[in-house]
């Protein structure tokens, strides 16, 4: 039982790190790019919203956690969270928005990867009536 709750434990701290060094780096090391106040909102809004895709997966993978899985596995996902956190983090930045997307979405496919190869949801059939 502990090993589930360090496991749920690093989820929650892992990407919130990995996007907050992300995010700091960014801030610190790019100028920010000059753009209409409007468009920068408009940005902005859209990185929340990514946010929140981010969360949602977050809290999928944080239930995941709670049943019987190898560490390997737990890493695996973790990681991909860690990654889309980062990217969320470059992207407030405004600088190079194209590849922090590509990160962002790179995380969110791997995690779909992750989970194709979990026994507990490769386990799951789809029944059609």
């Amino acid at each position: 039982m502990v090993e589930i709750w360090t496991l749920r434990l690093r989820l929650i701290l892992t990407p919130a790190l990995a996007g907050a060094v992300a995010l700091a780096i960014t801030l610190a090391l790019v100028p920010a790019p000059r753009m209409a106040p409007e468009l920068v909102r408009l940005l902005h809004s859209m990185v929340l919203i990514k946010g929140l895709i981010a969360v949602g997966a977050a809290a999928l993978v944080y239930w995941r956690l709670g049943r019987p899985l190898r560490s390997r596995l737990a890493w695996k996902y973790i990681a991909c969270l860690a990654l889309s956190a980062a990217a969320l983090g470059w992207l407030w930045g405004l600088s190079w928005v194209p590849v922090g997307g590509a990160l962002y979405w790179a995380g969110l496919i791997g995690l779909l990867l992750v989970a194709r190869r979990d026994p507990l949801l490769a386990d799951v059939t789809c029944r059609s009536e």
